[in-house]
């Protein structure tokens, strides 16, 4: 039976080819043509008509379960067919295989071939090849109303086509011109693979594959993660934990979310096997707020499926050790590569059908292949060791510079505190006078330096390299920002002839104070102000993901006695969360402003503690001996709050909910009133709307008797933004 459909498939193909190709310019064949496709392909799909109508009740049409029963009920009517995924084995491959041999010949030999759909249809290829020449009509098929109906697409000739010793198929899908289409390559797996190879792909490979993450693209282990993109394999991780999108709970618009450590850490533990330090230096931990910092990735920032390659197990090795060492080649089907780089994946399977990833180390890469597809400029994931970058004028290369500087500071790098209770040591979350320490070497060192709460040394060099950009000419200014994990952001900003660009260095640390390169990247600047106030504020052309609208930097020196008070009175509060600091107050209405959601921060302001909760509900004494420390404000009031509970004696915890691109308070001035109070003078740095003063809050606060403060009232002014039309 096999042989007779064969033969009829050729003959079907040699039909459709000849008549096909007679007014390919148009993309139109003969009525022949056209009714020889649709009576072939609506047989074929009859032969599953069940199959489908099952699956389409159940709504499992997508699975690849379902592929597969398309596939077997097709080879059992003789009929060579593949998923569009390949990721099962070609039912009936001896006509295809023996249909490229003989184009690799220069034979004549004439082939259908299926590519089985997630929505129960197809594309089918009728090829033809003779005297070194291929043709192919595509034609596709899809269910309407529960009926198969056909579309005819086109006929061309093939450019170029490839057939590996793997057993790859590669031929360029040409669009003739008057489509408005771009051409681009098909690939078809014709030679089997073996079945636990791809078993161990669908679960272990497959849906973290190659796109937006690099858990595959760098080495790393459980010793040392190296260049592991922590926030990418969270949205990864998410995916396989709760089996939805993280863009179905968070929005990809540029919202910016403050995460709770529950519900970040554990999502990136369940399939890796890291401390929670490890996460917390590895990303934008806030220690003052508890939380976690971040911006899912825009529907800008991802790829379309062929443009990047795909993974496939093609050896696997049980160790005695209790895991598995997966040899992994990924195949790129734009580039016709079906080794484009090899890499060595090792999994822990767990009870219960869980797994955790040991380890990844690349093998191998074909010549050309860069992973540019993840390495985006601004954002390379996988940095290569030596920059190639050569900077305008004959200046210094920015690593040898970094490294340079870096070696200056060692000395201090070597009694900072490490971690020592993970495998690799790493450092600990630097004190603010530990980073004030660094910045201030680096100035005795001649670099421009800052760090986050300490004012930037030589910071004259950064305004004589704005000047110069604004009037049109070249320059170029490097600052070293300390981070909090102790890290080195070495910011090399260059300009010529009114465009700027930012090449960005990334200086880790090892035990001992051994400085190495642990990142680079270059990204050209959209925009570029230094505000009058002393603010930085630069947008990135190509946005680097979960990044801010727009970065900044203080660059004019604020006061000790300002950085105190802000440090005291006014970080950890939320501009946008509650009304506290969007709402003209006095002890008058106070009650007005006063809501569960805002309590954990001044909890924080009041104890410089974080809030801990042995379940939702808070004990009275502690919830209104913060709230009346705070403000003025009595216990009888608070109990009128509608989350207390007069039985239990407490208060109902309430999870505030952040808004995106939420701003940020600090003092740039203050009056001593002759009461015996004093007033703040507070500005909303709002970077994200390019402006170092949105409004100005004037915060009048008096001193407790226990060296706490209360807030008395605060008062809004209009600057730069219209605060009553903020929502």
């Amino acid at each position: 039976m096999k042989k007779i459909y064969s033969g009829i498939m050729i003959l079907t193909v040699l039909f459709l080819l000849g008549g096909c190709h007679g007014d390919k310019e148009s993309g139109k064949g003969p009525a022949s043509c056209e009714a020889a496709l649709r009576e072939t392909s609506v047989h074929m799909a009859e032969t599953y008509r069940d199959i489908y109508f099952e699956a389409a009740e159940t709504d499992r049409l997508h699975t690849p379960e379902v592929r597969k029963a398309i596939l077997q009920c097709l080879g059992e009517a003789g009929y060579t067919a593949v998923d569009r995924n390949n990721q099962w084995n070609m039912v009936n491959p001896e006509a295809a295989e023996r249909f490229c041999t003989l184009a690799e010949d220069g034979g004549n030999d004439g082939v259908t071939i299926l590519s089985i759909l997630d929505n129960g249809g197809f594309i089918r290829y009728d090829l033809q090849t003779s005297g070194g020449k291929m043709d192919v009509v595509r034609s596709s098929l899809y269910w309407e109303n529960g009926e198969p109906e056909v579309q005819y697409n086109k006929a061309y000739t093939v450019r170029s086509w490839k057939y590996t010793q793997k057993g790859y198929f590669f031929f360029e899908e040409y669009y003739p011109g008057g489509y408005g289409e771009p051409s681009g390559q098909v690939a078809l797996r014709i030679k089997p693979l073996d079945e636990k190879c791809r078993e161990f792909n669908r679960k272990y490979c497959l849906s973290p594959g190659y796109g937006m993450n690099n858990l595959f693209l760098c080495d790393w282990n459980e010793s040392d993660f190296g260049a592991l993109n922590f926030y990418d394999i969270y949205e990864n991780f998410y995916a396989l934990k709760y089996g939805v999108s993280v863009t179905d709970k968070y929005s990809v618009d540029g919202t910016v979310y403050e995460l709770l450590p529950e519900a970040f850490e554990p999502v990136l533990q369940t399939h890796l096997r890291v401390e929670t330090e490890e996460i917390r230096q590895r990303t934008d931990w806030n220690e003052a707020s508890g939380t976690y910092t971040y911006r899912p990735r825009g529907l800008r920032e991802y790829e379309s499926a062929p443009d990047i390659p795909w993974p496939e197990v093609v050896e696997y090795k049980e160790n005695g050790d209790g895991t598995l060492q997966l040899t992994v080649d990924a195949i790129w089907q734009e580039e016709r590569l079906d080794k484009a780089f090899t890499h060595e994946v090792t999994v822990r399977p767990r009870s219960g059908g869980g797994f955790e990833y040991v380890s990844n180390r690349v093998l191998s890469r074909a010549e050309g292949v860069d992973f540019s597809w993840y390495e985006k400029p601004g954002s390379k994931a996988v940095p290569e060791s030596k920059s190639e970058v050569e900077n305008n004028g004959g200046k210094r290369n920015p690593e040898d510079e970094a490294m340079e500087a870096a070696g200056g500071c060692k000395d201090i790098y070597e009694k900072l505190a490490w971690v020592e209770d993970v495998v690799n040591p790493q450092l600990d979350l630097l004190s603010e006078t530990d980073r004030a320490a660094i910045v201030e070497r680096l100035g005795e060192l001649g670099k421009t330096a800052v760090s986050d709460g300490v004012n930037m040394v030589h910071y004259e060099a950064v305004e004589d390299f704005y000047k110069t950009f604004t009037d049109g000419g070249a320059s170029r200014v490097t600052i070293f920002n300390v981070q909090n994990g102790g890290s080195l952001a070495v910011m090399t900003f260059i300009c010529d002839s009114g465009q700027a660009e930012l090449y960005y260095v990334s200086v880790g640390w090892e035990k001992g104070g051994v400085p190495f390169i642990e990142g680079a990247g270059e990204n050209p600047v959209q925009e570029l102000k230094l505000t009058e106030k002393g603010y930085l504020i630069y947008a990135y052309k190509n946005r680097i993901a979960h990044s801010h609208l727009r970065e900044y930097l203080r660059v004019k020196p604020l006061s000790p006695e300002c950085r105190e008070l802000t440090r005291k009175c006014i970080s950890g509060l939320n501009y946008r969360s509650y009304k506290m600091l969007m709402t003209d107050w006095t002890e008058e209405n106070v009650m007005e402003i006063l809501t569960p959601e805002m309590f954990e921060d001044i909890y924080y302001v009041h104890t410089g503690e974080h809030l801990s909760l042995k379940n939702w509900d808070i004990p009275a004494d502690v919830y209104e001996a913060a709230f009346t420390a705070a403000f003025p404000v009595t216990e009888e009031q608070l109990r009128q709050m509608e989350n207390y509970d007069p039985v239990s004696h407490t208060y109902r915890y309430a999870h505030r909910r952040k808004k995106p691109l939420a701003p940020f308070g600090e003092v740039v001035d203050y009056t001593e009133n002759g009461d015996g109070t004093r007033t703040l003078y507070v500005d909303c740095v709002w970077p994200d709307y390019n402006t170092d003063c949105a409004f100005q809050n004037q915060i009048v606060v008096e001193a407790n008797d226990d060296g706490t403060f209360r807030y008395l009232s605060n008062t809004i002014e209009s600057r730069d933004m219209d605060w009553t039309t903020i929502e």
